[in-house]
């Protein structure tokens, strides 16, 4: 693998990193904002 190669990966999964914990807090929000509509 050549050395832009390596850095293309990580940068991609790094970005994947990223969206994970970007989406991680609002699905929460939603799981949250969903129960509480329930309950009332």
């Amino acid at each position: 693998m050549t050395k832009a190669a390596i850095a293309a990966d990580h940068r991609s999964s790094f970005l994947d990193a990223a969206k994970a914990f970007a989406l991680l807090p609002v699905g929460l929000a939603l799981v949250i904002y969903l129960a509480c509509r329930e309950r009332w």
